[in-house]
C-alpha cells in the first residue's frame, strides 16, 4: 500500500512541475481523464485537448497554426501542378 506521504510527495513534485511546465501538466491530467473515461467521444475530447497541450509546451502549436494555413496554397501548387495533365 501507498501511504500518505509519498502521495503528497507525488502531489507537491506536479505542483511544482506545474509551475514550471503549466502545459506539460495539463496534457497529462487531460490524458488520463482520457483514459478513465468511458464515452468514445470523451475519450476523443480529452485526447485532441492533451495533445494542442503538449503541442503548446513543446512549441508546436504555432507551427501546426501555420501549416494549417499554408493548406489552401498548397493544394492551388498541387492542382497548379496537374493542370496539363487532366
Amino acid at each position: 500500500m501507498v501511504d500518505a506521504g509519498t502521495i503528497n510527495a507525488i502531489i507537491n513534485g506536479m505542483q511544482n512541475l506545474a509551475g514550471t511546465h503549466p502545459y506539460l501538466i495539463l496534457g497529462i491530467v487531460f490524458l488520463v481523464l482520457s483514459f478513465a473515461s468511458g464515452s468514445r467521444g470523451l475519450k476523443l475530447t480529452f485526447g485532441i485537448l492533451a495533445a494542442f497541450a503538449f503541442m503548446k509546451e513543446f512549441s508546436l502549436f504555432d507551427a501546426f497554426v501555420n501549416l494549417l494555413k499554408s493548406i489552401p496554397s498548397l493544394l492551388e501548387d498541387i492542382a497548379n501542378a496537374f493542370k496539363g495533365v487532366f
